[in-house]
């Protein structure tokens, strides 16, 4: 509190030609300067600058000021300054000069990002910039991730000395949320990629007179690349962006915080349960989903081809060998990990406020999504050199 009136004059300006002084009065404060006190500096300029080198403003009349104020004296002072004459203020309060002090600190830095603003970088230079920073960013959000992974695997090493630890309940709960509720969609889409593919492979394949190699399409396409690659990302969306979205949500409400007062690990409560559903969950939706594509195939080539239900069977089992049938099944709970990982890591990183959350669960989507095209494409040249 200051020993400032509460209600006070508003701000004056008066100039004595004959102490060469410029008395300042009243309120300088935001709502005490009106428009006729800044015309009145700007009028009797010409009065000051025809008297002496050296002029005072006297201050021991202002009862309030603020930045307001401060600023319009500053300036009535570079102004003077301009014209060769030396501007000193007089009759300050203490508290009065640290707020000017401070201004004066202030104003330099103003001035260069006035300037800054006035000779902008080219265009490529901020783009550069703009790329520099992106992979900066990029880089320690890498380092962030590899930490969050080397802890997570810590803890897993813990539950498996100590089973107890595994909040089994929220297991079974996951479980259904990632597995069984997912079956629909999963099924729906598998179904309609293989149609999409026996289609087209009869379209193709027909002008060469191989339309029936069309079974062999389908059948290897869904078991060794579509179907964990398409399940992969469907779980991405939606299971992978709920994981975010409820951690996050659990951060802003301070519960992971909680939680840690309790004496709990939030690895254990909240990562764990989610990432060994998604792990024991995905082998078995691309299971569904390869049989599911390979059917959506057989009904097309069924219509296309008259191509009996049984004797599709039979052409599926010759295409199809253990090894390729395994190749699409060994992916899947790598993509769950890592779709689980990184789920539950933009979780963990949110702070602020609820649009935290909703950026934060866009970025886990797209980068889950990235990862799991990357280590297909891993997978695949790694096949490809072992030749199998």
């Amino acid at each position: 509190m200051t020993d400032q009136p509460i209600f006070s004059r508003p701000a004056s300006f008066e100039i004595d030609g004959h102490s060469h002084t410029a008395k300042l009065a009243g309120s300088w404060t935001m709502l005490g300067l009106s428009q006729s006190v800044r015309h009145q500096i700007d009028t009797k300029m010409s009065e000051v600058l025809n008297s002496e080198d050296i002029i005072a403003i006297d201050c021991t009349g202002i009862e309030q000021i603020d930045t307001a104020g401060v600023l319009l004296i500053q300036n009535f002072q570079r102004n003077l300054e301009k014209k060769g004459k030396t501007a000193v203020l007089n009759g300050l309060a203490e508290t009065k000069k640290n707020l000017f002090e401070q201004l004066d600190k202030i104003q330099p830095l103003a001035l260069e990002l006035t300037i800054a603003r006035k000779h902008r970088l080219p265009p490529f230079m901020i783009l550069a910039n703009q790329a520099g920073y992106q992979i900066f960013r990029l880089g320690k959000q890498s380092l962030s991730l590899v930490s969050f992974f080397g802890y997570v695997l810590i803890r897993m090493g813990v539950m498996i000395v100590h089973p107890s630890r595994l909040r089994w309940t929220a297991l079974a709960s996951h479980l259904d949320r990632t597995g069984f509720q997912a079956l629909p969609i999963v099924g729906l889409l598998s179904f309609l990629i293989g149609i999409v593919l026996s289609f087209q492979g009869v379209d193709q394949l027909s002008q060469w007179g191989a339309a029936i190699f069309t079974v062999n399409l389908v059948a290897l396409s869904m078991t060794r690349e579509m179907g964990v690659l398409i399940t992969a990302i469907l779980v991405a969306g939606r299971s992978g962006s709920s994981f975010t979205a409820e951690i996050g949500a659990m951060k802003i409400n301070e519960e992971v915080d909680a939680i840690k007062t309790l004496g709990l690990n939030p690895i254990d409560v909240l990562v764990l349960p989610r990432l060994l559903a998604l792990v024991m969950v995905l082998p078995l939706l691309t299971f569904f989903a390869n049989f599911m594509g390979i059917m959506g195939g057989g009904v097309m080539l069924w219509v296309l081809l008259g191509i009996e239900p049984a004797n599709y069977i039979n052409l599926v089992r010759d295409a199809i060998s253990p090894t390729g049938f395994w190749l699409g099944i060994i992916k899947a709970p790598v993509f769950a990990f890592f779709v689980g990982l990184i789920s539950c890591f933009h979780g963990m990183l949110v702070k602020g406020s609820t649009e935290e959350v909703g950026s934060s669960t866009t970025r886990a989507v797209v980068e889950s999504i990235f990862y799991v095209i990357m280590l297909d494409a891993v997978f695949s040249i790694i096949f490809s050199i072992l030749k199998i």
